[in-house]
């Protein structure tokens, strides 16, 4: 009998990806700080679609880690809402501090991380 959800192939698909790109952004954070309204919501075209596929496949409400797959959609899906229909809202235009794009960056890792363990160790 095969899952309800795709929890092992999302999050294989999703993990690695999240951690690889945080740790891509990390070493090239310099180039966010000339983001402009056209690629911001390019960016949320691309998250919109994305958090909308992974929430079609896997709208999973339990408190277990698959969880984590269905509120990553759901964040995308959001993010991506609000970049398309906010494009120019200061803080997509500004950069952070070192601070908030360490944590981010870090907190993206440590997601990704957990969640590709959800996609190769269960």
């Amino acid at each position: 009998m095969s899952e309800p959800y795709p929890t092992r192939t999302l999050a294989r698909l999703i993990g690695p990806s999240l951690a690889v790109m945080a740790l891509a952004e990390g070493i090239h954070v310099d180039i966010w700080s000339d983001n402009t309204p056209p690629v911001i919501f390019f960016n949320g075209n691309v998250l919109f679609v994305t958090g909308l596929a992974i929430v079609q496949a896997h709208n999973y409400w339990a408190l277990r880690p698959p969880v984590l797959v269905t509120l990553i959609g759901w964040s995308s899906l959001s993010l991506g809402l609000s970049r398309m229909f906010f494009p120019r809202q200061e803080p997509y235009i500004h950069a952070n501090s070192p601070w908030q794009t360490i944590f981010r960056i870090g907190s993206l890792c440590l997601v990704g991380t957990s969640v590709a363990a959800i996609g190769y160790l269960q």
